[in-house]
């Protein structure tokens, strides 16, 4: 009977592709499309393991060389950061590139001046249009309001032509995922 349950959980290993010595990737984001729409929707889902398919994604793709994306996923960890300290603080413990390390150390860098440009307690307008993808990372993660209405203001600012038309188009580009939020704006 022994060697019967032996054979039976060895059949097992064997067909369910069983590696003891392969390190399993535990994300879910099968491709790039995947993660903007994990990045998208986590202000309503707020899922941890979401964040860890984030960032193993991010670790294990070649997304960050391919595309720039930097930005909206630098602010989507200031937003992680934002909102659960000791989860942001986890993912720079999970085996990942320098790269991905890099985009946590600048998040981290770079939070405490996210939150005094939203509070208006330090004006900033973006001399390149990848401080509004930083807010987008941000606003997807937290879903807070003050992005929309800084985007809202950029528009309109009397500052460089190429930003408040980036700012436009970034908000028109938002506005069917996010209507109710940017009708205000126009």
């Amino acid at each position: 009977m022994k060697k019967l349950i032996y054979l039976l959980v060895l059949c097992l290993f064997v067909f369910t592709g069983c590696n003891f010595n392969q390190p399993k990737t535990t994300y879910h984001i099968k491709n790039d499309e995947e993660l903007v729409k994990i990045m998208e929707n986590f202000s309503v889902e707020k899922s941890e393991a979401d964040v860890n398919a984030i960032t193993d994604y991010l670790t294990e793709s070649d997304i960050l060389s391919t595309y720039n994306v930097k930005a909206p996923i630098q602010g989507f960890y200031i937003g992680i950061l934002k909102e659960n300290p000791d989860l942001f603080k986890a993912q720079a413990k999970r085996n990942i590139t320098p790269t991905v390390q890099s985009i946590l150390e600048v998040s981290k860098e770079f939070s405490s001046d996210m939150e005094l440009i939203l509070s208006g307690e330090q004006t900033y307008y973006p001399e390149g249009a990848a401080f509004l993808d930083m807010l987008w990372g941000y606003y997807y993660c937290t879903g807070d309001y003050r992005v929309i209405k800084l985007l809202c203001s950029i528009k309109d600012k009397d500052i460089d032509k190429t930003i408040r038309a980036a700012a436009r188009w970034s908000l028109e580009a938002h506005k069917q995922k996010f209507p109710d939020k940017i009708k205000g704006c126009y």
